[in-house]
């Protein structure tokens, strides 16, 4: 707002223009309109000079099968993971369109896809932190973040996309419990299985839902297929395979009852992944 009523007083004001000769005008007006981008992009060069280190693609040393398995996650869900490169500007003119629009709307109003950027960045300053106990700071996050937009494509948005969803459906407390394999390693029809763990709902007990799990993983094998990821046998084989689930963590319970209560039992009748 400072800055609008300056400019306008560059152009509007006689006693301006009698003061300062036109060159000396458009001078003042291009640092009045750098300054700010100027002062972000000093903030985010500063913050990251406090990581020690920047994390790698995703992609890096990936195995021709393991890229594959990004081919199928893309077309089994091709428009996720889509984030928009952040500039100076893009931050500037963002805090300014939160600033002037109801709190309401302001979670609409980041660049598309930079909660992506965020979580990718969390995950990466929990690496450092673990292996040089140093707490970051949101400024540091936030400069992370910034930065992966600007270093990061397509296929590596995927990687990490699959790397997290893999994580947050697959591990508890560091130990596998759903798909006991990573997802380099994963056949077609357990890649659909993990993205539709997580589609479901949190609530949703795989072990419980199996025919809801089920049927979510069908659907998205027959979506790859409608998109010539599969042909008709592989496709086939795919739908024929059981769901290939751990076995039930005793702190889960049992179907219907609470966690910690009962031993584990023998529920989940479909064999562990070799």
């Amino acid at each position: 707002m400072i800055g609008a009523g300056l400019v306008r007083a560059l152009h509007s004001g006689p006693a301006m223009r009698r003061i300062l000769p036109a060159r000396a005008r458009l001078w003042l007006l291009g640092l009045i309109l750098v300054a700010p981008l100027a002062t972000v992009e000093c903030v985010y060069r500063y913050a990251l000079t406090r990581l020690p280190e920047l994390p790698p693609s995703p992609t890096q040393g990936l195995t021709p099968s393991a890229r594959q398995r990004v081919t199928w996650w893309r077309d089994f869900s091709p428009d996720t993971e889509r984030v928009q490169p952040v500039w100076s500007w893009t931050v500037v003119q963002g805090l300014l369109r939160v600033a002037l629009s109801p709190p309401s709307l302001g979670e609409g109003l980041m660049p598309e896809g930079f909660e992506h950027a965020r979580d990718a960045a969390d995950r990466w300053l929990r690496v450092l932190k673990a292996r040089d106990s140093v707490r970051y700071r949101g400024l540091e996050r936030v400069a992370l973040a910034i930065w992966l937009t600007r270093h990061w494509d397509e296929v590596d948005w995927r990687v990490a996309a699959i790397e997290s969803r893999w994580h947050a459906s697959s591990v508890r407390r560091g130990v596998p419990v759903f798909l006991a394999r990573s997802w380099t390693q994963l056949p077609v029809e357990d890649l659909a299985l993990l993205m539709a763990l997580g589609q479901l709902s949190w609530r949703v007990d795989p072990w419980c839902e199996r025919e809801q799990l089920h049927a979510v993983r069908d659907a998205l094998l027959w979506t790859l297929h409608d998109r010539e990821g599969l042909d008709e046998p592989a496709l086939a084989t795919a739908l024929r395979a059981p769901l290939f689930l751990t076995v039930r963590p005793i702190d889960w319970g049992t179907c219907g009852q609470p966690a910690l209560t009962r031993v584990l039992e023998s529920r989940v009748t479909t064999p562990l992944p070799e």
